[in-house]
């Protein structure tokens, strides 16, 4: 038989049992929807990951003390029930006089000392809050970084420039501005070569953000960036640093920095290995695993029960197909009496159960993608689903298999039925 001939067949005979059809693909529609939504919401959460390891920089890899409280522990330290400002960077650690962070300025200048065909950047980060007394007031979240972090972290200027290594080595009042800080102050005035009050000190505005989208960790648009030196001698806090950021050179190179990091340190700290260590190392990769992980676990039971769903899918499958089967008994011998081979019978009641299959696969990738949609709407989540090419690809794989897995019993029985027998049955 051609297989024109066997899809019109297939076709006709779906059409004529419109609501037992409907109920035979509705298994594989919503185990198919649920391997489409996760897919696709899995994807867009990779693009999300890959989008936050570059805004904290793909070539980046950071030192943290071990111990050291985070912003908003140092804000409870010094004002308990108090919060932490818009934007303070919770996962990165804060210099305190109450906990002594174990980075220090050898740490900075054995880094910088090294080989620079390796590393292109590196910058102490002493998070801290202050008190602003200029424009609207309040406590905001201040970085004291070297000259370099801006770079690091490919921050854009809006206007004016981020401040010289001169200004860290002389330890200048300068500071630069997250935009969303700067019109809150300045309004519609340029604010470069203004003054800003912070902690009863005038600091002077020489570089103003541009406006960027808020990453995971942190938010540029309610920061401000000062020399560390500056921000350490004013507040008189510790000397050493809660972090230390490297820039590798490339994509490539990150875990030989990574390495040669570990072991500067471990020769400046007197340590054998890292797990006993006062400090972590890791690349921005690695700072985001933790997130990985848990999307990956959460993936995985998701797509068992999909998987669990399209096994029921597919058992409807093969019931409603064996009653298929059952119910032209008589139109089967009649094929078979006149000349129709098992090939042919078995083909017939195959294409059917592909074609189910795959209708089934077709209304199930609609449905997910809406369902994913959905969800991200309803849940707030800030992701976009995917329907890449390797999403269709394996739904409409499955779909396949599934019909000639669940649809090949059937189709063999009904291939066996002997035709004066088959003529016999009422």
């Amino acid at each position: 038989m051609k297989i024109s001939n066997l899809l019109t067949e297939a076709s006709e005979s779906i059409i004529i049992n419109k609501g037992r059809s409907l109920l035979t693909v509705l298994g594989i529609v919503i185990g198919i929807a649920a391997v489409t939504t996760i897919m696709g919401l899995g994807a867009g959460m990779d693009a999300k990951i890959d989008k936050e390891v570059n805004k904290l920089g793909s070539t980046n890899v950071t030192i943290e003390s071990r111990n050291a409280p985070t912003t908003q522990e140092l804000e409870e330290l010094k004002n308990p029930g108090h919060r932490a400002p818009e934007g303070a960077p919770e996962n990165q650690k804060s210099i305190s006089t109450l906990v002594e962070p174990t980075l220090t300025e050898q740490d900075l200048n054995s880094i910088k000392a090294n080989d620079q065909n390796l590393i292109t950047g590196v910058s102490p980060l002493v998070a801290t809050t202050a008190k602003l007394q200029s424009g609207v007031g309040g406590t905001i979240a201040v970085q004291g970084v070297a000259e370099s972090y801006g770079n690091i972290r490919n921050y854009e200027l809006e206007s004016g420039n981020f401040f010289d290594s001169r200004s860290v080595t002389e330890k200048r009042q300068v500071i630069v501005l997250g935009k969303s800080i700067a019109n809150d102050i300045f309004k519609d005035i340029n604010p470069i070569g203004k003054q800003v009050g912070l902690n009863n000190t005038d600091y002077e505005v020489v570089g103003v953000l541009a406006e960027t989208e808020p990453g995971q960790f942190d938010n540029p648009n309610v920061l401000a960036f000062v020399p560390y030196t500056s921000i350490i001698e004013q507040n008189k806090l510790s000397q050493n640093f809660g972090s230390i950021i490297t820039q590798a050179v490339d994509d490539e190179s990150v875990e030989d920095t990574k390495t040669l990091v570990e072991k500067i340190l471990l020769a400046n700290h007197g340590y054998s290995n890292t797990e006993e260590a006062d400090f972590t190392v890791k690349s921005s990769a690695e700072v985001l695993g933790s997130i990985t992980d848990l999307t990956d676990l959460f993936r995985k039971i998701l797509m068992i029960s999909a998987v669990i769903s399209l096994l029921v899918g597919g058992i409807g499958i093969m019931n409603i197909m064996l009653v298929s089967v059952t119910e032209r008994t008589r139109e089967i011998g009649l094929r078979k009496a006149v000349g129709a081979k098992t090939r042919h019978i078995m083909m017939q009641f195959l294409t059917e159960a592909i074609v189910l299959t795959i209708l089934g696969g077709i209304l199930g990738i609609v449905l997910g993608y809406i369902m994913a949609t959905g969800l991200t709407k309803a849940m707030d989540l800030d992701i976009v689903p995917s329907m890449t090419v390797e999403t269709i690809a394996v739904t409409a794989g499955i779909s396949i298999a599934g019909g000639l897995i669940f649809g090949t019993y059937p189709p063999h029985k009904a291939a066996k039925i002997y035709p004066i027998d088959a003529l016999r049955y009422e």
